[in-house]
């Protein structure tokens, strides 16, 4: 019998914020340890794009580009719009989505405005042929209404999930995926949450969304996230689906290389 190395993809961390970037060496060399082969760092604003091109010969970061409903003030689109398109230019193979973007009701901007960005990337997205990574806080009527019409399609994920099974199942319906990390392991996410995220494994990511998110499990034990802990995640959810965390890691790996189209290697 020949031993296989855990392989998986955390599909979204945020190595460019503080305190990942602070100790970028010892979080990356703790992924590996853990068996994260491959990370997908979502870029929130155009401040962080320099980030990007200081950190882009890294062997095994992918990025995402986008402006997140955080970033919004003051964003000058078109600008920012020549700039995600001179960088996909330059990079085509280490930029494999647009993101973080989305719509967030907790955020004092117009919800208004945060739409009217949203959908500006949801062009370019479909312009440049890339999966869409969406943030999502409290305006699940408006993606459901934006998914109805059709402006909304997949490719697309939405990371950090947390919701209803209706929503989940309209979600995977509509052939969507869905991100799943610390949240997903409280007891808010129910059984029916989990069956139907047995029945459609193959729309399934994983994500830490580090530093945010530190799973149940290492609260007041960790300082903050990192994307190694995407193996206790996994761990969690194996158990939750009644399957090995080899078989979740085929699975999600497998999943993650599709929907990002990542070489197979």
């Amino acid at each position: 019998m020949v031993w296989q190395k855990l392989e998986l993809i955390d599909s979204h961390c945020h190595l460019s914020y503080s305190p990942l970037r602070e100790h970028l060496k010892e979080v990356l060399a703790a992924s590996r340890v853990a068996g994260v082969r491959r990370i997908v760092v979502p870029m929130t604003s155009p401040r962080e794009f320099g980030w990007f091109r200081t950190h882009l010969k890294l062997e095994n970061l992918f990025f995402a580009l986008g402006v997140h409903p955080s970033a919004i003030e003051k964003v000058d689109w078109p600008k920012v719009k020549d700039q995600i398109l001179t960088l996909i230019n330059q990079q085509p193979t280490k930029i494999i989505a647009i993101g973080e973007v989305g719509l967030d009701s907790t955020y004092p901007f117009s919800l208004d405005n945060q739409l009217t960005l949203f959908l500006k990337q949801v062009k370019l997205a479909k312009k440049l042929q890339l999966p869409l990574i969406i943030h999502n806080r409290g305006c699940r009527h408006l993606f459901h209404q934006l998914i109805l019409e059709g402006t909304l399609q997949p490719p697309a994920v939405f990371h950090s999930f947390i919701g209803r099974p209706s929503w989940l199942e309209f979600l995977f319906k509509k052939g969507f995926h869905i991100g799943l990390g610390g949240l997903a392991l409280g007891s808010s996410f129910n059984s029916q949450n989990w069956q139907l995220i047995k029945k459609w494994q193959e729309r399934l990511l994983l994500e830490t969304d580090a530093p945010f998110l530190l799973p149940p499990p290492l609260k007041g034990k960790e300082k903050y996230n990192q994307s190694a802990n995407v193996k206790i995640i996994a761990e969690v959810i194996a158990l939750k689906l009644g399957i090995s965390l080899k078989e979740l890691a085929k699975i999600t790996t497998q999943n993650a290389v599709n929907f990002f189209q990542l070489n197979e290697n």
